[in-house]
């Protein structure tokens, strides 16, 4: 910057760092309007006007990256390396405002190197791109019972959050079968959306089975939907309470029999409690119970 005596303009060199006229020295390129100068310019620290020559606008992992070259006097050209070598589009030619997609969350040294008449001039810049924040859910899908409630966590320390019926709270309670979203912003202003699937649990248990022999309905087994089922318990009694079977794996059947002895034509009754992954039961664990009748 230069001062003039008794002149209302001040001189600016904009390309300091090149050699004579390619310095592009502008004798009236500020305006001070009524103001004149007198003895120069003030003492100022120079690092506060270290304005770097380009600007990025993003910064997150996937996003289209802007760069925009702030001074496009005496640069007929500008190449750009993004220093991103995996990228099929790491060198860009001839543009002042080039964009690009980073192939992953790192620093990258972006070099650009302008052009003018024979001369060229090349300068290097760290970018930053931050990661996304990590997905909020453990798996794309989840289980819910009647009467219970499934609790979803948007994730630790962000700065927003937005759930698909607007609430913004950290965290959802689920209440029913449906599809949950949820968009999250970290303190960086980097997003990630996750998605999660609640399936409802419908058993049904059979209230009669023939164990004749013949293979049509010769087991007593729970029906419907069984994934997310934990903490199983399974057993059956005859009328005096006396144990006649038990499992803790829900995908085991009943063939009807005492040890090796088949059970006498009559009616049992049976009982069952579990626990659905990921919920909060309202009164611990589901409890039911029931009468299955033999068939002879």
């Amino acid at each position: 910057y230069v001062a003039h005596h008794r002149s209302n303009k001040i001189g600016v060199i904009e390309n300091p760092n090149r050699p004579g006229i390619a310095c592009n020295y502008k004798e009236d390129a500020i305006n001070l309007a009524e103001c004149n100068g007198y003895t120069g310019l003030p003492g100022f620290i120079t690092s506060f006007l270290n304005i770097p020559p380009v600007n990025y606008d993003t910064k997150c992992d996937g996003d289209a990256t802007v760069f925009t070259l702030l001074n496009t006097t005496n640069v007929t050209s500008v190449d750009w390396d993004f220093g991103d070598p995996v990228s099929v589009d790491n060198i860009v030619t001839g543009t002042f405002s080039p964009t690009h997609i980073f192939s992953n969350d790192t620093i990258f040294n972006v070099k650009y190197t302008e052009h003018f008449g024979t001369g060229s001039w090349s300068y290097t810049f760290p970018v930053v791109i931050n990661a996304l924040p990590a997905k909020s859910f453990a798996s794309d899908s989840a289980y819910i019972y009647p009467g219970t409630s499934l609790q979803l966590y948007g994730g630790d320390n962000m700065y927003s959050y937005f759930w698909q019926d607007g609430s913004i709270n950290s965290s959802y309670t689920a209440t029913k079968e449906g599809i949950y979203t949820v968009l999250i912003e970290d303190m960086k202003c980097c997003q990630n959306m996750d998605t999660l699937t609640v399936t409802g649990i419908n058993l049904k248990i059979p209230t009669a089975f023939t164990p004749n022999g013949d293979n049509v309905n010769d087991l007593f087994r729970v029906i419907g939907t069984i994934d997310g089922i934990v903490d199983y318990s399974f057993s059956v009694f005859n009328k005096w309470g006396q144990l006649m079977w038990e499992t803790d794996d829900i995908i085991d059947s009943w063939n009807g029999k005492m040890g090796s002895d088949p059970a006498p034509a009559g009616m049992y009754s049976w009982h069952m409690s579990f626990n659905v992954r990921g919920n909060i039961m309202n009164s611990g664990k589901a409890k039911m119970s029931g009468v299955i009748t033999i068939l002879k």
